[in-house]
């Protein structure tokens, strides 16, 4: 994978769990941009703007991040000179003259499946997140339970 200039968006691949299949990482693309992440048959980019066969259609978090598990056409014939899959990510508006430069990420002709593969869906960082579910979820529960308790023995006050 080429690297990606400072801020600019770009792919990761790992294999996933079935075979041929691969669980694609995007960072740094506009929030909540829909995107399609697509295995591109022709090896090189713009290949046509718009989605073709193998695409998936995601939609980056609120910090441009999106995660998928995208099962490559089995069948693929490389094309000439390559021995390898292209799978880039480019928004669902842009124009043949921006998916020349779209992220790209080149990934192995076919692998027999990773059991070991986390199960794919949209990921957040453990920090630097602004919104936490499941510290939220905790700081819920300990305040219910505190709200309860001062009715309890508020009630408790009030018949003394």
């Amino acid at each position: 994978m080429a690297t990606a200039a400072a801020g600019a968006p770009y792919l990761t691949a790992a294999p996933g769990r079935t075979p041929d299949s691969w669980i694609v990482s995007g960072r740094g693309f506009e929030p909540f941009q829909e995107l399609y992440v697509n295995q591109i048959p022709c090896g090189e980019l713009p290949c046509g703007a718009g989605p073709m066969v193998g695409f998936r259609k995601v939609t980056a978090d609120a910090h441009g991040d999106f995660v998928v598990e995208m099962q490559l056409l089995v069948d693929f014939e490389p094309f000439r000179g390559h021995t390898d899959r292209l799978i880039a990510a480019y928004g669902t508006n842009w124009t043949e003259d921006q998916i020349i430069d779209a992220p790209q990420v080149r990934v192995p002709l076919h692998h027999p499946g990773n059991p070991l593969a986390p199960a794919a869906g949209m990921s957040r960082p453990k920090s630097g997140r602004a919104w936490d579910p499941e510290w939220t979820t905790t700081a819920g529960v300990g305040l219910i339970f505190l709200s309860a308790l001062g009715l309890v023995y508020g009630r408790r006050a009030r018949r003394q």
